[in-house]
């Protein structure tokens, strides 16, 4: 039982060093200079940051304005969830407002 466990541990190890190489090559691969992207790829970084920005917006603002039986649980959970990246607010407008 004992050594099964060490077997385990040392396959999810080796797992995660292999895993975490990867991601550190990968993430080392796209650390680049504002200069160094194509005029495409800042493009699509500034649409993305406009779209979450908006949607950050959207959020707050209806948070703010809507009343709170309206909202699923309480306004200051949706708050601080819709200061998550993209996510918070699109979780916000799926699964806060209340139908």
């Amino acid at each position: 039982m004992i050594s099964s466990i060490i077997i385990h541990q040392d396959a999810l190890q080796s797992e995660f060093t292999i895993l975490y190489g990867i991601m550190f090559a990968i993430t080392d691969d796209m650390k680049k200079e504002w200069n160094q992207l194509t005029s495409l790829q800042r493009r699509l970084i500034i649409s993305g940051a406009v779209v979450e920005l908006l949607l950050l917006i959207g959020a707050q603002a209806d948070i703010i304005m809507r009343p709170s039986k309206k909202i699923n649980g309480p306004k200051i959970k949706w708050i601080l969830i819709s200061l998550i990246d993209f996510f918070g607010p699109v979780s916000y407008f799926i699964w806060g407002r209340k139908k």
